[in-house]
Parts: C-alpha cells; sequence; structure tokens
C-alpha cells in the first residue's frame, strides 16, 4: 500500500514538473493509534476490518485472509519503527498469531539486511536506541482467551468503556435537565476527554476497583471544598467578592500574588472533579439497575475454578440480574472456564432459562476486588519474560529473532537466556480493557516484588522493574464481541 502511494506520488510530481522542489521524501510509520503510553490499537474506523469475526470467518477467501495478515504485521512493524527496537517475536503455534508472527520476521529481516537504509539505526524511541536490552514481542490469538472478552469489568476504565462505550479516550453522557427546543431536536450529550497526562485524577484512578474510585472522588471534593473556602476567605478579606472562576484569576493574580498561585490548579481540580462526579455517577446507576458486581464478582469465581455461592440458574432467572446480554455473557464464560453447573443436562436447563427470558422485556456497591488472578494473556507474558526452561505451558512456542537474518532454520537459531525487562503483548483478533489492566497490574507485581531493570513509564504503573506494553486489533465492549460471536455462529 505504502510502495502505490508513493508510485502515485513520483507519478504526480513529474507530471507536475515539481521534482525539483522536493528535497526529501519521509515515510512516518504511524498505521497504528497510542491511546496510552503502553496501550495502542491497529484500527477504530472501519475497526471490523480486523475483528475476530473478519479473521475467523469461514467464508473468507485466501486473498482477504492474506490482505488482513499483512496489514496487521505492517501495523506492528510501524510500532517497531516508532520505538526503534527490533523485537524477539514469541507466539503459539497454528493460528493466525504465528502466520502475522512470520510476515513481520520476513519485514524486519528484509529492511534489516539493507544497513545503510534500515530505519533501525539513528531513529525511534530514543531509550530503545540506547537500551542493552532488546524487547519481547508476544503475538498471541484471540482464541486462546474468549473469556475475559465476556467478563464483566470492576476497575474505572474498563467500566468506562465497556458500560459507557468511551472512544479513543472520549465518552459521551447524556445531559441531564429540561432540553431546550433546539436540544430536543439533537442527541443532548456531554462529551469528556480521559487523557492520563492531563487529569491527575484519571492517572491514579483510573486502574482502581469502583468503590475506590466512588471513595476517591468524595475525599477529593472534601479537599477542594476546603481550599475554596480559604480561597473565598482570603478574598472577603480584600475586599474580592466575585465568583471563583477564570476571570477572576486574571484579575486578582497582581494583587494576591503567590497567595493566590495555587488557584489555576485549584480551578483545574474543579473541572476535573465534576467530570468524574458526572462520569461515576452514570457508573453508579448502572451497576445498580444492571447488578454488575453481583455478575462481576460471580464472573471471577468461576474463572478462578472457585465455587458460587448462588447457583446460575436462579440468577439468569432473577428478572433484576442484568440483562439478556449480561446473562448470555454470564453463561458464556461459566461454559467457557468449564463450570460444572454449565455442562449437561445443567447447561440444557440454563439455555431453557435463557430462553425464556429472551422472549420477556428486557444494590449497593460492594465488590471491592478488580481481580486479583493472572488472566492467560498475563500468564504467559510472565513465563516467557522471565525465560526459564521447562516452563510447559510455552515450550512449544515459536521463536523469531529478525536480527539474525542469515539464519533461516528456525530450529538453529540460538535463543535469548536472560529474562526480558521489556514487552509487548498483541492479540490478534481484539482486545478489552479488563486484559490491558491485568498485565499493568503484573508489571506493579514484579515492581513490588523486586524484579529490577529497564525502566519506562506508562499505564499508571511507575517507573522501575518491567516495562510491558499492551495492543491489539481493535479495543471491544463485551456486548460488541458477543455480537461478533452471534454473527460467527450464523454463518457456520
Amino acid at each position: 500500500k505504502a510502495n502505490n502511494n508513493l508510485s502515485s506520488f513520483v507519478k504526480a510530481a513529474i507530471g507536475g514538473n515539481a521534482v525539483g522542489q522536493i528535497s526529501r521524501v519521509v515515510d512516518q510509520y504511524t498505521d497504528f493509534i497510542c491511546l496510552e503510553e503502553d496501550l495502542f490499537v491497529l484500527r477504530h474506523h472501519s475497526a471490523d476490518s480486523l475483528s475476530y469475526k473478519a479473521l475467523n470467518r469461514p467464508d473468507s477467501s485466501d486473498e482477504a485472509m492474506e490482505a488482513m495478515l499483512n496489514e496487521i504485521a505492517g501495523g506492528l512493524f510501524s510500532v517497531c519503527v516508532t520505538l526503534g527496537a527490533v523485537p524477539v517475536i514469541r507466539c503459539p503455534a497454528g493460528n493466525a498469531a504465528e502466520a502475522v508472527a512470520a510476515k513481520l520476521d520476513k519485514k524486519l529481516r528484509d529492511n534489516l539486511r539493507d544497513a545503510r537504509n534500515s530505519l533501525f539505526t539513528g531513529s525511534g524511541d530514543s531509550a530503545a536506541q540506547y537500551s542493552f536490552q532488546r524487547p519481547l514481542l508476544l503475538l498471541l490469538d484471540r482464541s486462546l482467551d474468549l473469556a475475559t472478552m465476556l467478563h464483566h469489568p470492576w476497575t474505572y476504565q474498563a467500566l468506562v468503556h465497556d458500560v459507557l462505550g468511551s472512544r479513543l479516550n472520549r465518552v459521551e453522557l447524556p445531559q441531564s435537565g429540561p432540553p431546550s427546543q433546539q436540544q430536543q431536536q439533537q442527541k443532548r450529550t456531554t462529551a469528556y476527554d480521559l487523557l492520563a497526562e492531563e487529569d491527575n485524577f484519571w492517572s491514579a484512578q483510573r486502574g482502581a476497583p469502583f468503590p475506590e474510585v466512588a471513595d476517591a472522588v468524595k475525599r477529593n471534593l472534601e479537599k477542594y471544598k476546603q481550599e475554596e473556602e480559604k480561597v473565598s476567605r482570603l478574598k472577603r478579606s480584600m475586599g474580592f467578592d466575585a465568583e471563583l472562576d477564570d476571570k477572576t484569576v486574571t484579575d486578582t493574580m497582581s494583587v494576591l500574588n503567590s497567595a493566590m498561585s495555587d488557584l489555576p490548579a485549584l480551578l483545574a481540580m474543579k473541572r476535573s472533579l465534576d467530570m468524574h462526579t458526572n462520569v461515576a455517577t452514570c457508573l453508579a446507576e448502572k451497576i445498580k439497575a444492571r447488578q454488575l458486581d453481583l455478575l462481576f464478582e460471580l464472573e471471577e469465581k468461576l474463572l478462578a475454578k472457585q465455587s458460587l455461592d448462588r447457583p446460575l440458574v436462579d440468577v439468569l432467572a432473577d428478572p433484576e440480574a442484568g440483562s439478556f446480554e449480561d446473562k448470555l455473557r454470564l453463561l458464556l464464560v461459566a461454559v467457557l472456564s468449564d463450570c460444572p453447573q454449565a455442562s449437561g443436562a445443567e447447561l440444557d436447563e440454563l439455555l431453557s432459562q435463557l430462553n425464556r427470558l429472551a422472549s420477556e422485556p428486557s444494590a449497593a456497591l460492594s465488590s471491592e476486588s478488580g481481580g486479583l488472578h493472572n488472566l492467560p494473556a498475563a500468564r504467559i507474558a510472565d513465563c516467557l519474560m522471565e525465560n526459564r526452561a521447562g516452563q510447559a505451558e510455552v515450550e512449544e512456542y515459536r521463536y523469531f529473532d529478525p536480527k539474525l537474518h542469515r539464519v533461516t532454520d528456525p530450529s538453529q537459531i540460538p535463543r535469548q537466556k536472560q529474562p526480558f525487562q521489556e514487552a509487548i503483548v498483541f492479540v490478534v483478533g481484539g482486545g478489552n480493557y479488563i486484559e490491558y489492566q491485568n498485565l499493568v497490574d503484573l508489571r506493579r507485581t514484579s515492581k513490588s516484588s523486586g524484579v529490577t531493570g529497564a525502566g519506562g513509564g506508562g499505564g499508571g504503573s511507575g517507573g522501575g522493574g518491567r516495562r510491558i506494553t499492551y495492543g491489539s486489533t481493535q479495543l471491544v465492549t463485551g456486548c460488541q464481541f458477543l455480537l461478533q460471536l452471534a454473527e460467527l455462529g450464523q454463518l457456520t
């Protein structure tokens, strides 16, 4: 695609007699979207072209599949060029992840063969250039773990995405209050940008369980009221009775000097609190209405192979325990986790209960845990980063080293023996914020347990220890993924 664009550009330059005015042509290699310092996706607009459904369609032609795999490999090549690092690539055998790994390995090898024009000499991320540690690129296929995609979340960022439908770090909430005549003709929403580099509260709390976020909002609101009262008392003592706004800041800075220097930060804090109060309130209403705390707790126990406090059939029969889609997600998580209550005759009874619900029209927040166990992606990443021999789960994973471009036999490639301090975990077929946050938690755990090495920020996980970046072809909500599975079922 890039070569076709370049050819068209050259022809246009020659046709317009503008060759003499061109001194240099640069390809930026930006075929990915960076949402956080340690989170990226390949597609947002037209994301369905690289979805789990698209990659697993039984009627997909060889040409269409080849085009999708090339597009994914091209996006990952752009990530490597931007980082300025050539990774060691690991992946399971026999699926789309292996096909992408082979194509990416070839692209990197071809580029490294021409040392004078290689994209990995003197460009990209400066930290990667001067690091003696090469990153691990772990490519996984979505089919490895479907349950995580259907799991109801409980951390703030994951809830905002799954429940409120945030896109590209922006969430839209319905406006409150009586609508005007003009607003009645339009969709009345308020958009909020959730950016970690601009919002300290979001940076600190996005990975926290929702009850902790609600408590943090209350604490920060009390702190703001105390600070505002201090400023108000100072204003009254100096004769300023105007409301606290940006104009007041401009008019009084020259008089109040250092005493008022913290006022802009106070106003920014107020704007952030207003936003998160609205977001948290909207989330709390939906959590209570759908009993998402109950569904989360049940699914956590299912994934951890623990016994349930309440039979699944009772939950499915409860009209207040989520929507039909919520209950279908719960049932699929139970089936995928090999729950005894979701097999054989018990499964038939559960399906009958769901069928009855499908024909019908469609609490207090008590869950404190955000999920303590490692999901498959984090568990495999941990194994491969430790790089110890004899780990059965990853023993058969393929190994690619693009720097050894003269070695053509995979069995003869010498393997790195030291642990990896940096990893990029990429899922072919879609991902979500639950999986991302689980990898952030893995990094925090490794830091607290004394793992040291190359640092790096991202995901609110602090410096030092391991550096783990998460990527996927697209980020989808549980209901979006459920729809993809349903559409795939109709095609088979």
